[in-house]
């Protein structure tokens, strides 16, 4: 009997190691790893969810059939840099407001640390109608649809090509600013850049930032602006047509600083509001009112060395 179960047990372990001796053995290349095609990864699972809202105006302005509605999720958080873009969605041709919307977005994307707001742009073809000129909170604290209120943007005035005179005003539109010689100004596009401010309503004025920030950041990607204004931080939209510059309304920070820094602060954010048109240089950016008179003046902020080397 124990002879018999020796034996059984010698024949086992022998067909065992005449099995393992008929596995391929690992390529040297591989030193033992799995091959690719044996490894098998996973993506995160998407947590969709849906946001639900409407959105409405005051004014009484019958819009034409060809309007699209852009409605946009994002992150705010980071008043200094371009809002982040959770999900996006649009309306075309909803026909008469309020417009009711669904907007699907990723649940994993949203952080503990986020501040999620929505934007909303109303196009008539290729122009900018309205757009919402005060930050909306994504989520209502009590579940409810959000309701977003968009206004009209003003709308914007022809620029005669190469600041031609158009027979309305006697100078081309640099050198209506007051008492400055702005006509010299190359007249650049409102490229992606960032700015320090040196002159607020023609007093010299500067408003103190960290290395990394500026007075004034334009992502043209995004079409949005920010900047440190003195205590805290801002951002917002703005549309260009020419030399025509609208901004949206600004979202800010709540810090609370000395007084004499969040007077300066206020003055500067009302005199942002006030801003309708812009000329710019290599060297320098000028913000205008509404008669292209200089309300603000920056000079680009120098590049940060490159160390890499």
């Amino acid at each position: 009997m124990i002879v018999n179960s020796c034996r059984f047990l010698i024949s086992a372990l022998v067909l065992s190691a005449f099995i393992s001796g008929c596995k391929p053995a690992p390529s040297p290349e591989s030193n033992g790893a799995p091959a690719e095609d044996e490894i098998k990864t996973e993506a995160a699972p998407q947590a969709m969810r849906t946001l639900r809202g409407e959105i409405w105006y005051r004014e009484r302005i019958i819009l034409a059939d060809d309007i699209n509605v852009e409605i946009y999720l994002e992150d705010t958080a980071k008043m200094d840099v371009a809002a982040t873009v959770i999900a996006s969605t649009s309306l075309n041709n909803p026909g008469m407001p309020p417009w009711p919307f669904e907007l699907e977005y990723d649940d994993n994307r949203l952080q503990e640390q986020g501040r999620y707001t929505l934007r909303v742009r109303v196009m008539e073809g290729e122009r900018l109608r309205f757009i919402n000129m005060q930050s909306t909170p994504a989520f209502s604290e009590d579940g409810k649809p959000v309701r977003v209120m968009v206004q009209a943007v003003s709308a914007p005035e022809p620029i005669p090509e190469n600041n031609e005179n158009n027979g309305t005003d006697s100078e081309p539109l640099g050198a209506a600013v007051v008492g400055k010689d702005a006509s010299k100004l190359s007249n650049l596009p409102l490229n992606s850049s960032q700015w320090l401010l040196v002159e607020m309503l023609g007093n010299k004025t500067t408003i103190k930032v960290s290395e990394a920030q500026s007075n004034l950041t334009i992502d043209d990607s995004e079409q949005r602006i920010g900047g440190n204004s003195g205590c805290n931080l801002f951002n917002g939209s703005y549309q260009v047509d020419g030399f025509r510059l609208s901004l949206g309304g600004l979202i800010s920070t709540r810090m609370a600083c000395p007084e004499n820094i969040m007077n300066m602060e206020q003055k500067y954010l009302d005199t942002l509001q006030k801003v309708r048109y812009y000329q710019r240089d290599e060297q320098q950016l000028l913000l205008l009112d509404e008669n292209k008179n200089e309300l603000l003046r920056y000079e680009e902020k120098p590049q940060a060395p490159d160390n890499s080397d």
